[in-house]
């Protein structure tokens, strides 16, 4: 399916009247007003210490751990996606990756550079659904005092 999809023609087409740049163009739109914010090391870094036994503890640790390789995966999400749309309107100049970047969402699929930073998920979603989830499950436990130890081992079963 891979090649079919890879050898298929590029160039505009179809009843959309959407070239494949205005096409990318509008996804990379909808994805960067749905990314999340970063998290704050330093706020992360303050509330983790509140939390009872400590920052030493191994979820509190793993917790930690989890959240700064989110951060590592919003950013480059976020700077693919605004360099994408940079290039498309001639800004700077479209690179390997970056081209990459293009054909994988114009395909619908995970560019390879963001695959690489981020780690296997249940299904086909994209890692910012992922942060989605963790945002409406798991942070409001560590952001506002609950407890961390039934809900946290809860969710990564």
């Amino acid at each position: 399916m891979a090649t079919i999809l890879d050898t298929m023609p590029k160039g505009a087409g179809g009843s959309s009247g959407l070239s494949r740049e205005e096409t990318v163009d509008r996804i990379c739109e909808d994805l960067l007003s749905k990314t999340p914010v970063l998290f704050d090391k330093e706020d992360v870094r303050e509330r983790l210490r509140k939390l009872a036994g400590g920052p030493t503890q191994p979820l509190t640790v793993h917790l930690r751990q989890e959240l700064d390789r989110l951060n590592i995966v919003i950013k480059l999400t976020t700077t693919t996606l605004q360099n994408l749309r940079l290039a498309i309107a001639g800004t700077i100049a479209l690179s390997g990756t970056l081209i990459e970047s293009l054909d994988a969402l114009f395909m619908a699929r995970i560019p390879v550079e963001w695959l690489k930073k981020s780690w296997e998920v249940s299904n086909s979603s994209h890692p910012l659904h992922e942060r989605q989830q963790f945002n409406e499950k798991q942070a409001p436990i560590v952001f506002y005092n609950r407890s961390v130890r039934s809900n946290f081992l809860s969710a990564c079963v």
